[in-house]
């Protein structure tokens, strides 16, 4: 009687053993390649929304890749790296790692930004 009771325990503590590993390594997280993050790591700000488009300085942040939900971060950063500025002539001018950016752009009937002659 013994011997079934020990064969008893062991064998439940296999189960368990077998039915916890898949769900403890389903929880781990992935290690992203360097100059990456999550998206879900970028902080939602209503507040951007509320922003005019001209007039305003956008710094760019990183390169989305919605299909992964990961952002390939702007390199290298720097305060004052990759930011434009859109202006009501239709001019964009900008500073990227190294050189000033000049161009132009324009909002289609759709509200969708075009950007040219960069």
């Amino acid at each position: 009687m013994k011997r079934i009771v020990i064969f008893r325990t062991k064998w439940m503590v296999f189960m368990w053993t077998v039915l916890l590993l898949p769900m403890l390594w389903g929880c781990q997280d992935d290690a992203l390649p360097e100059g990456e993050i999550r998206l879900s790591q970028i902080p939602d700000n209503p507040d951007y929304t509320s922003l005019p488009l001209i007039g305003t300085t956008w710094k760019l942040i990183g390169f989305v890749d919605e299909h992964r939900k990961r952002v390939k971060l702007a390199e290298p950063e720097g305060e004052s790296s990759f930011l434009f500025t859109f202006k009501e002539n239709g001019d964009l001018s900008g500073l990227t790692s190294t050189n000033t950016a000049f161009g132009k752009f324009f909002l289609d009937n759709d509200n969708l930004l075009k950007i040219f002659s960069i």
